[in-house]
């Protein structure tokens, strides 16, 4: 009784793999190298083995109906025991067949079929699977080509992330650069923004705008540092980012403070992060908590005065020829965040500072990150130290480059923690 054979056309080889879509289901595996019925014997499946050298397992199949699979490992250990050929020989195939098989439908998707396939353990990678298509059998599918499925569609989800997080990468940095023109475009001695997120995109960001309305002429700054880091803290970012914009319409850019507010108010409303009544831990209409502390600056053009207004932010002073900073601490409450009262009030600080005078926002990202040799934070006391001008007329862009570089010695090998960002303007 000859073993059924392969009606189906056989699977490509590697040189013909590129001309047929990657496979995306269960059926795109499945191969019929072979099968047997309950009516053939054991001596059979011996010859079937035989005559396919490579093939470690076979497909029991009734009437169509797949109902077992013979792995050959065990078939011929058992085989071979003493008497067991004379005593099998003759006997039906199926008294050596796993009547357990994973089974799936040729329309499952891969990743289904990857998890079955953990599930079902190591018993698939050596005997494989059936696919079956409306109930009836149509290939065996092997433990390699499932594992070697699942690495392509793994590459191919990682290529399409990868390639999302690249165009983020784009919008991001177009809508940096974007307040980075409105800072250059300003008569200021000198200026730099370093920003290092701890992925490709990140939550910290820097908006800018110049202002010329009602007699006031000036140049609006926020430094950023919102809920989260890669992707998710990108859209938070850009989310305020635009929420900031629309603010600026709105509220008085010379009152840092009522531009904070308004943001406050606006993310509340979008996100419906709705401050929780007295009593209660938090809002139960929504899972979103998200915010940012931040930086805000209006420099006037015509008096040379700053106005500062900060959400868990302080802004830092060097004065001319000072080594240390002065700090100049903002309110100790963040925008946007369920715990922020809907109607949030931060303070405005009016500052006089003469010529020369350096100020530097930074994010958390710096001072928190762990490393040295007792793995505690960089700390604000490396930071400044780094950042000191130790040459008269030393650039800013080059005092931050050498405070980050500081940074990643003492970082080490330890992981970033968040993303970074410093601004330093000279007036």
């Amino acid at each position: 009784m000859a073993v059924t054979e392969s009606l189906q056309e056989p699977k490509p080889q590697a040189g013909e793999a590129d001309a047929k879509s990657a496979p995306r289901c269960a059926l795109d595996l499945a191969a019929l190298s072979g099968a047997v019925s309950p009516q053939h014997l054991n001596k059979d499946v011996i010859q079937f083995f035989k005559d396919h050298p490579d093939q470690g397992s076979l497909p029991v199949v009734e009437d169509g109906i797949p109902i077992g699979i013979i792995n050959r490992s065990i078939f011929l250990t058992g085989y071979s025991l003493p008497y067991h050929r004379e005593i099998y020989e003759r006997k039906s195939c199926i008294a050596f067949m796993d009547k357990n098989p994973l089974m799936v439908d040729g329309s499952m998707p891969l990743a289904e079929l990857g998890n079955l396939a953990v599930d079902a353990g190591a018993k698939v990678l050596q005997d494989g699977f059936i696919v079956t298509r409306q109930g009836r059998f149509a290939g065996l599918g092997t433990g390699l080509d499932l594992l070697r499925a699942m690495g392509e569609l793994e590459a191919e989800r990682n290529r399409v992330i990868r390639e999302s997080i690249d165009y983020a990468q784009i919008i991001q940095g177009a809508l940096l650069a974007t307040s980075l023109g409105e800072l250059r475009a300003w008569d200021l001695p000198d200026q730099h923004l370093l920003w290092r997120p701890r992925d490709q995109v990140g939550g910290d960001a820097f908006f800018a705008r110049r202002v010329d309305r009602d007699g006031h002429r000036g140049l609006f700054l926020a430094l950023m540092d919102c809920t989260g880091h890669g992707v998710p803290g990108a859209f938070t970012a850009m989310l305020m980012t635009s929420f900031l914009g629309h603010a600026l319409d709105l509220a008085l850019p010379w009152e840092p403070g009522q531009v904070l507010a308004a943001v406050n108010r606006r993310v509340k409303e979008e996100l419906g992060q709705a401050h929780a009544p007295e009593g209660q831990d938090s809002f139960k209409g929504t899972s979103a908590d998200e915010g940012m502390d931040v930086t805000c600056l209006w420099i006037d053009q015509a008096r040379g005065d700053v106005t500062f207004a900060g959400a868990r932010h302080s802004l830092w002073v060097f004065r001319p020829d000072a080594q240390e900073p002065e700090e100049i601490k903002g309110d100790r409450i963040g925008v946007g965040y369920t715990s922020t009262p809907d109607q949030q009030a931060w303070n405005c600080q009016a500052h006089h500072f003469p010529p020369g005078t350096t100020l530097v926002g930074t994010s958390d990202g710096i001072v928190d990150q762990i490393g040295g040799n007792r793995r505690i934070a960089f700390g604000k006391r490396h930071l400044w130290e780094a950042f000191r001008e130790k040459v008269p007329g030393t650039p800013l862009q080059a005092r931050l480059e050498r405070a980050y570089a500081a940074l990643e010695t003492y970082q080490g090998l330890e992981p970033r923690r968040d993303d970074i960002c410093l601004l330093a303007i000279r007036l």
